[in-house]
């Protein structure tokens, strides 16, 4: 799941806080000395033009590597994902569009009792510009 938290937003500008939240087939211990790590990239998917608005679809792929909750002998697990969602730029013709992945912050979510954690999340600072053809 994708939450996208606006910071920045313009005509052909756009900055979000863009939050993924990943679910993980087995838990894991918040107090073990192997924690969780991710990736994620984004990149446009698709472009479509509608009446002077263009509609970005901007994929994230990445995963999660972990070591689950009583896991003997200790093996890491992926967690590979692919999401999407859809930005509105307005202007004239299709625009060459640019992403710009800034600071990241990752951290446990989904915890349940016994320091059990179900989930990862990755925060990205994320900047999206749309440059249309000049007229």
């Amino acid at each position: 799941m994708i939450q996208l938290t606006p910071i920045a937003i313009a005509a052909t500008s756009q900055q979000y806080a863009a939050r993924i939240v990943e679910n993980l087939c087995s838990a894991f211990c918040l107090t073990d000395a192997i924690q969780p790590t991710g990736n994620v990239t984004y990149s446009v998917s698709s472009i479509k033009v509608a009446n002077g608005t263009a509609f970005v679809t901007i994929a994230a792929n990445g995963s999660v590597q972990y070591v689950p909750k009583g896991c003997n002998p200790c093996k890491v697990r992926t967690r590979m994902f692919n999401e999407e969602f859809v930005l509105a730029f307005v202007g004239t013709g299709t625009p060459t569009v640019t992403i710009t992945q800034g600071s990241e912050v990752q951290a446990a979510d989904n915890v349940k009792c016994c320091n059990r954690a179900y989930g990862w999340s990755i925060t990205t600072d994320l900047a999206v510009a749309a440059t249309f053809p000049a007229a």
